[in-house]
């Protein structure tokens, strides 16, 4: 979230040496603390020393690098990006569920999330050209039919997990109102 929001913020002001140094060292902290090759998938982790691929991080962190390397024209950057965020989408079934995170206990999905997962790929689909295109499209579409499908209800309200409202949390209100 920081590397995103410092890239955002470095090109809204147009001031490269603004955030340089701090981009810079965010980059360089996910490059050796949170880009892990588990299983000969690469994925960016959660935490330090993650173990499995959680799905929204990653696909943040693919897309805030993405961003940056876009930038710094590092075309082995992104292409090790693209890599990582098709560990994600390989995960995206034909209903358009993407598990939390690769393990037993990370076999569920919720509102929030579930958007930080198409926002970030929508993001990825836009900047990053060692992707395949076709494919995120077709996935962005499935994740956003099970979004409508599972958590929006007919009362107006926004369910936190499928077809169940509680936890009331404001990030899913937050989130669905800018998405």
């Amino acid at each position: 979230f920081a590397m995103l929001a410092l890239s955002v913020e470095s090109i809204l002001k147009n001031d490269e040496k603004l955030n340089l140094q701090l981009i810079s060292s965010a980059n360089y902290y996910i490059s050796k603390h949170l880009l892990y090759n588990q299983f000969k998938q690469p994925f960016i982790g959660y935490f330090k020393h993650s173990i499995s691929n959680t799905h929204n991080a990653n696909l943040l962190g693919c897309a805030s690098m993405t961003l940056v390397f876009t930038i710094f024209e590092d075309k082995e950057k992104l292409k090790l990006l693209a890599e990582c965020a098709k560990t994600s989408i390989d995960e995206i079934d034909e209903t358009g569920y993407i598990p939390y995170k690769d393990s037993k206990d990370g076999m569920w999905t919720d509102c929030f999330h579930h958007l930080y997962v198409i926002a970030s790929l929508r993001m990825l689909l836009e900047l990053n050209p060692y992707i395949d295109k076709d494919i995120y499209q077709i996935k962005i579409n499935l994740l956003e039919n099970f979004y409508k499908n599972t958590f929006f209800r007919e009362d107006g309200l926004i369910n936190y997990y499928k077809n169940n409202q509680y936890p009331i949390d404001p990030h899913n209100y937050a989130v669905t109102s800018i998405y």
